[in-house]
């Protein structure tokens, strides 16, 4: 009886050491599970954020592009075609991912580029066209750009139209503040873009489909992709911003989360515990080679990438740079890590609160606001590399917590900009200064007298304005040809820079026509002893090749506050005086307003 007791209890003992062992088991393998499917997820999040980013920067990149274009038609209140030309081949030199640029003063396109193929674009009424009049109308009710589409084009493929509306600048007013002029449209290839961000790649291990046409977000129709994927529960969702709205992705991995293998080897180890250990261990084994392959496969990844990924610690001290940080920078990795990630850059001082804000935020101090989830967002950084080269980095940053839900640093990209600053200066300088002699040009012109005739007037003495057309320059051109007649002006604005003193202004702002600004003047015969110097700058023959070219000039010249208070008013009243030289009997060719030829 003792002994069938003792046994009793032993099997009892054993069933409850089985039952234990096999709830153990379970438990673990349940949490097993748990971690790589969420490891599984956050990757798959990962990347599909990256393949976000290059959506996003591509397109913003597209947008962007035309600022400077449509900044010069608001301050000109228009644009000749010549220089739309110019403007919209300079724009489209870089690899863009624009189909072609129009301008169509009240809503009538008036030009485009390239002209070729698209000709049938021209007189085109935007507002009242059957398929794009509905998005034209809705651009001119918000009085702000809008990205309809995409939509098929009739010479083929898809495109994304940016419609941006200009109204002009009028001088000494708020900038855009002055009426509607028209619209700015400019299609965005969605094929290239698609292509550029990596969407199209046929080695994507994800099946992805848009909705959202015209920003309208998950509100919005189907462009891409299978629209089932949108019902599908097992999708990645994700929002794309695009200018005032946004896109929904629906992303679904091609491969699938790790199974449940571990739970069903659980229930296993209660019938044999022995077997359940082995299969435990070796399926423990798997599992860490897979996780070493996938975290290598992660490594590899972050190391090919051409933008700087970093990591900090709580205290914001770098931890992890991959290696484009050595090959944007020159610098080492090893002498970067440890440092505070503020010191790898030079902080502009618009970004700076926002960076601190970030840094305090890395640093715990606001560990306890639970709703913060993203410390930067496009922040512009800038640094000097190992050649003394000065970069532009562009910086996006997110918090980090660690499984308890604390900050544990931030986790960030840096993108360089250095080029895309470098095109976008090209562009400034293009609506400042003349093409063709880097001159300044009216717009200029005019921002250089605002802030002249503000001083003149404050410390009260004058200043001078020389209006200079040139003599004898239109045989140049036809007897020699264009060509030579563009670098014959370009040798002249050069001597004429030479002759004025740096403080002094040379436009151009004609054909053969020139302002000389002089910003502070005793007397008329100050403006008359520059003149008189411009005058001898020409006198030397201009050598083109085998010839040697004369050009004379014809000065007129107006005193303010003398002859006027604006810069229009000067510029008719020495016109004028210019006019009347230029057609005097006398031979002088120096004419002040108010009074005769000057001599010269």
């Amino acid at each position: 009886m003792q002994r069938r007791s003792l046994q009793s209890w032993t099997s009892i003992l054993f069933a409850a050491l089985g039952v234990a062992a096999a709830a153990l088991v379970l438990f673990a393998g349940s949490l097993i599970e748990a971690r790589l499917h969420e490891r599984w997820r956050t990757e798959r999040l990962s990347e599909l954020s990256g393949l976000r980013a290059q959506l996003e920067g591509r397109l913003n990149g597209a947008i962007n592009l035309s600022a400077g274009l449509i900044a010069h038609v608001a301050v000109h209140g228009g644009i000749e075609h010549a220089e739309f030309e110019a403007l919209a081949r300079e724009l489209m030199a870089e690899r863009s991912l624009l189909r072609n640029i129009t301008l169509a003063p009240a809503n009538v396109i008036d030009m485009v580029y390239p002209l070729k193929g698209n000709e049938a674009a021209l007189g085109l009424d935007l507002l009242n066209h059957p398929v794009q009049g509905a998005a034209t109308r809705r651009m001119l009710a918000l009085g702000q750009p809008v990205l309809a589409g995409p939509v098929e084009l009739v010479q083929g493929g898809r495109a994304l139209i940016h419609r941006v509306p200009i109204f002009l600048s009028p001088p000494g007013a708020a900038p855009r503040s002055g009426p509607y002029w028209g619209l700015m449209s400019t299609p965005i290839d969605f094929d290239g873009l698609l292509a550029q961000s990596g969407l199209s790649n046929s080695n994507l291990r994800y099946r992805i489909a848009l909705r959202g046409v015209d920003g309208l977000g998950a509100n919005g129709a189907v462009f891409w992709g299978d629209e089932a994927l949108f019902r599908d529960e097992r999708t990645i969702g994700l929002d794309i911003q695009v200018l005032n709205g946004h896109w929904r992705m629906a992303a679904l991995p091609l491969d699938e989360p790790p199974v449940n293998g571990p739970v069903w080897a659980s229930r296993g180890a209660a019938v044999l515990l022995a077997m359940v250990t082995v299969l435990m261990v070796l399926k423990l084994r798997t599992m860490d080679l897979r996780l070493t392959e996938s975290e290598q496969l992660y490594r590899e990844l972050a190391e090919q990438i051409r933008d700087v990924l970093f990591r900090t610690d709580a205290a914001g001290r770098v931890i992890y740079l991959n290696p484009a940080w050595y090959q944007i920078t020159g610098r080492d990795l090893p002498s970067s890590l440890g440092l505070h990630w503020t010191e790898l850059v030079q902080i502009d001082p618009d970004g700076g609160a926002r960076l601190r804000s970030a840094t305090l935020l890395a640093d715990g101090h606001l560990a306890g606001d639970g709703d913060v989830q993203m410390a930067l967002q496009h922040e512009r950084v800038r640094l000097t590399d190992r050649d003394g080269m000065q970069r532009t980095l562009d910086v996006r940053a997110g918090v980090h917590r660690n499984p308890s839900g604390a900050i544990g640093g931030l986790v960030g990209i840096m993108v360089d900009v250095s080029e895309q600053e470098r095109l976008e200066a090209r562009v400034r300088h293009l609506a400042l200064h003349d093409s063709l002699t880097g001159l300044a040009n009216r717009v200029l012109l005019a921002s250089r007298y605002q802030q002249a005739a503000e001083l003149a007037r404050r410390m009260g003495h004058r200043m001078a304005l020389l209006y200079l057309d040139l003599d004898g320059f239109k045989p140049v051109n036809d007897t020699h040809g264009h060509a030579v007649g563009d670098r014959v002006l370009c040798g002249i604005a050069e001597r004429l820079q030479h002759s004025v003193r740096e403080s002094d202004t040379v436009a151009r702002i004609g054909g053969d026509e020139f302002v000389v600004l002089l910003g502070q003047v005793l007397s008329v015969d100050d403006a008359r002893g520059v003149a008189l110097k411009l005058q001898d700058a020409l006198v030397e023959p201009l050598v083109q090749g085998e010839h040697r070219l004369r050009v004379g000039v014809s000065i007129g010249i107006a005193v303010f506050p003398d002859h006027g208070g604006s810069l229009d008013e000067l510029l008719r009243a020495a016109d004028r005086a210019m006019y009347r030289v230029k057609h005097a009997t006398s031979g002088e060719h120096i004419g002040i307003t108010g009074g005769g030829p000057a001599g010269g």
